[in-house]
């Protein structure tokens, strides 16, 4: 889940205030002009998956985030690791 912070009322523009991890609820929070250097949130991966038609969730489309440890947790319950997956 990515929470964002209203910078302008008039236009909306919203600029990402945090990431927090949909499985585990870990957050970690951005800091304005720190953000392009911030390297903490690539500690967090961003899912979309769109359902096609047939499928059990037909046509939904859902977005969340998971920090590295969920992600980790997550690939080690697969019977066949991704390619390139090193633990």
């Amino acid at each position: 889940m990515k929470k964002y912070a209203l910078i302008e009322k008039v236009t909306e523009v919203s600029e990402l205030e945090s990431i927090i991890c949909n499985k585990c609820g870990t957050e970690k929070v951005l800091h304005g002009e720190d953000y392009e250097k911030d390297w903490q949130r690539d500690l967090f991966q961003s899912f979309d998956l769109r359902f096609g038609y047939g499928s059990k969730f037909d046509d939904e489309h859902w977005k969340f985030e998971l920090c590295e440890e969920c992600v980790t947790e997550l690939i080690n319950s697969f019977v066949y690791k991704p390619d390139g997956y090193r633990e």
